[in-house]
């Protein structure tokens, strides 16, 4: 059984998963970071994101590949959940 410290935490990350993915939503600036551990799954290409603040997101995009260490601004929008953001344009620079 869940004590009451417990229970404040889980509530806690509940709303801070969502919030956070909400500071980071793309609009038409885009998000900036650099590419990390580039990785091909059956749909396309999922990486991790470093943006300047040191925050890591984790991305996917569905056609071009990143190399590992590049720098890119990326457009697009998080899942419901907040967990991975949906690339649906992204310049190398």
């Amino acid at each position: 059984m869940l004590n009451d410290r417990a229970i404040i935490i889980l509530i806690a990350v509940a709303l801070l998963v969502p919030a956070s993915a909400a500071v980071f939503r793309s609009d038409d600036e885009g998000m900036t970071g650099i590419v990390s551990d580039v990785r091909e799954t059956k749909n396309g290409y999922v990486f991790n994101m470093t943006v300047l603040d040191g925050t890591r997101i984790k991305c996917f995009i569905s056609d071009s590949v990143p190399d590992d260490g590049a720098t890119i601004t990326v457009y697009g929008s998080f899942s419901g959940d907040g967990t991975i953001f949906f690339i649906d344009k992204m310049t190398e620079h």
